[in-house]
């Protein structure tokens, strides 16, 4: 049973695109209550996560957090890029994406701003989930948390834990909870008046895109 269950986790982990039960059927040969079963003992634990719509199956948060990825599953994250990609021509700004890591946050993947001064990016690096403004949008909101239009989080730091260096966030909620989040990192002194209103806004319209990639 562990086996069928690393099988399916491999298999999903290995794949250019959401699986479906049927795929997994037809690699392995195991019938369906049994990949219902694996399937929903791993969803359960974090490693993978099903897409509501679709039905499919994709890498969950937990193998982020447990830095279980290996290079084989480096096309899974590259279908982020033109997201992320899409964000940083918008703001022109360093766009990183998030996971939590008990008190902290982990950084999974981002690009990098074109400009000559910029926020550098690193992958892997970790954040106090309690400063960080990519970390506070897994905790409860407080008297700094603001919204657009009174209901679209967003959490900002400013020079907190990076001189000179701000940073702007939002949470990706699937399925009641956020389990990821987007954040924008840009030089202080390019945050003008509006400039942060602005970011969150490219920030949630490029998280509903990635929800659709989450599931």
């Amino acid at each position: 049973s562990v086996q069928k269950g690393l099988n399916i986790l491999k298999f999903i982990m290995n794949s250019n695109d959401e699986v479906s039960i049927q795929d997994i059927e037809e690699k392995y040969g195991y019938n369906i209550s049994t990949i219902h079963h694996q399937l929903k003992t791993l969803s359960e634990s974090g490693f993978v996560s099903q897409n509501k719509r679709s039905k499919k199956y994709t890498i969950g948060a937990e193998l982020f957090t447990y830095g279980l990825l290996h290079s084989d599953s480096e096309s899974y994250l590259k279908r982020l890029d033109p997201l992320l990609a899409e964000s940083v021509l918008k703001t022109g700004e360093t766009t990183n994406l998030f996971v939590r890591s008990n008190q902290e946050v982990l950084c999974i993947r981002g690009i990098e701003s074109h400009c000559l001064l910029k926020a550098n990016l690193q992958i892997g690096r970790r954040l106090p989930i309690t400063e960080a403004a990519a970390g506070r949008v897994f905790l409860p909101p407080d008297n700094n948390t603001r919204y657009l239009n009174n209901k679209l989080r967003y959490e900002v730091e400013e020079n907190v834990l990076d001189t000179l260096v701000s940073a702007i966030a939002v949470p990706i909620i699937i399925d009641e909870e956020v389990q990821y989040s987007l954040c924008v990192i840009l030089p202080s002194m390019r945050v003008l008046d509006g400039t942060v209103e602005a970011f969150a806004k490219i920030l949630h319209e490029t998280s509903k895109k990635m929800i659709d990639l989450f599931g």
